[in-house]
């Protein structure tokens, strides 16, 4: 069985969420689960620095700082904002294209 923890860290590796958003998205898993459960577990997970809160005021939104989460957000940096400088190789290209497979 999955703990909570390590299920708040797979639904924050995809998006940036608050606890409210990590609370439905577990209900719509079915699992049933208390709200102040959430809380400590992301309490926890920050203290483990495996989480990290980005916003300064409620509601919190909180991210993963998971290997994978790091890799996605460097991808996404990658993919949206950064152009080659000179002409990217075929093995830049299928890097590029195992890293998306990997993250998503």
């Amino acid at each position: 069985m999955v703990s909570i923890k390590n299920k708040i860290i797979g639904l924050l590796t995809k998006e940036d969420l608050t606890s409210a958003e990590i609370f439905k998205k577990l209900k719509d898993e079915n699992l049933e689960i208390d709200k102040d459960k959430i809380w400590v577990s992301l309490n926890t997970l920050n203290h483990e620095n495996k989480v990290v809160r980005i916003t300064d005021k409620k509601p919190y939104l909180y991210k993963a700082i998971t290997p994978l989460a790091l890799l996605k957000q460097l991808y996404d940096i990658m993919e949206n904002k950064m152009d080659f400088v000179k002409s990217a190789v075929n093995e830049d290209l299928e890097l590029l294209k195992t890293i998306k497979e990997v993250i998503k």
